[in-house]
């Protein structure tokens, strides 16, 4: 049977752990994670000092997918931890917009609470929301080439970035895949797939698998990826292109990265 948590409530409870008093909290959305927009905009209580002001609009989210898939490792401390130091040094390093992540009271980037009265806790963290509007249509050329340009940054960082001490983040490589492809192997049984079809995406994940093999993991083709970047998942403001979700990111292949974004433009925007 299904758990009815109240989110709107956890959301509250976690929020009084920070400097911050939500005037609105507004649903997103549940998928990998439960997705609130904070608006402080009519708290007069909140801090005027440091580097969040009283017009400010965060993000709050609640680690806890929609589906159990059998892996925890997205709501792992240590991997959750990792995300958010890639982003606090983007936002330090570089001059991309990026969801920057929000200390709590007790200086952490992590807020647990407590599902009612149950046992079991769940890993919350505060965001900076990123203005922006996404794209209601396949992006034009010079789009396209923001979306580029965005990603040619953030592998420029990670190239020269220093991994922080217990940095943990999961690997998109040639095991990744294969356990992937075993997890749709339960499909066939019900009918969901097919064993002919089955047969494709088996076929299809040895080649890629091969070539995954073949190249040498080296600092020029191998480090932190994106891993997600999508029409989902980057913004357009001002003509620019903006990330706004970093909760897929990983170690992988650069070229996996890039695979993966040009899967989603049309054959003409794949184009260098």
């Amino acid at each position: 049977m299904e758990r009815k948590i109240d989110w709107n409530c956890l959301a509250l409870n976690a929020l009084a752990q920070y400097n911050v008093n939500a005037a609105q909290l507004v649903f997103l959305g549940h998928s990998e994670n439960v997705t609130f927009r904070v608006d402080t905009r009519n708290n007069q209580n909140f801090a005027t000092s440091g580097e969040y002001d009283e017009q400010a609009l965060f993000l709050f989210r609640i680690h806890y997918p929609i589906a159990e898939l059998g892996d925890r490792i997205w709501q792992q401390d240590a991997v959750i931890e990792s995300e958010l130091m890639w982003l606090n040094a983007l936002y330090q390093d570089t001059d991309l917009v990026v969801p920057y992540p929000v200390q709590n009271l007790s200086g952490s980037f992590i807020t647990s609470v407590r599902i009612d009265d149950i046992s079991e806790t769940l890993n919350c963290i505060l965001l900076k929301w990123v203005d922006g509007s996404p794209l209601d249509t396949e992006p034009t050329p010079m789009q396209a080439r923001r979306v580029g340009e965005l990603m040619a940054q953030l592998h420029q960082h990670t190239s020269f970035w220093q991994l922080p001490s217990g940095f943990t983040r999961p690997k998109y490589d040639w095991e990744q895949l294969h356990a992937s492809l075993m997890k749709l192997r339960s499909l066939i049984d019900d009918g969901t797939i097919s064993v002919t079809n089955f047969a494709v995406l088996e076929s299809v994940v040895q080649r890629i698998s091969n070539v995954m093999t073949a190249l040498e993991k080296t600092p020029t083709n191998w480090g932190l990826i994106y891993a997600d970047l999508n029409e989902k998942n980057y913004i357009f403001y001002t003509g620019k292109a903006q990330p706004i979700d970093f909760s897929c990111c990983g170690f992988g292949y650069y070229l996996y990265d890039i695979a993966h974004t040009l899967l989603h433009l049309f054959p003409e925007n794949r184009k260098p």
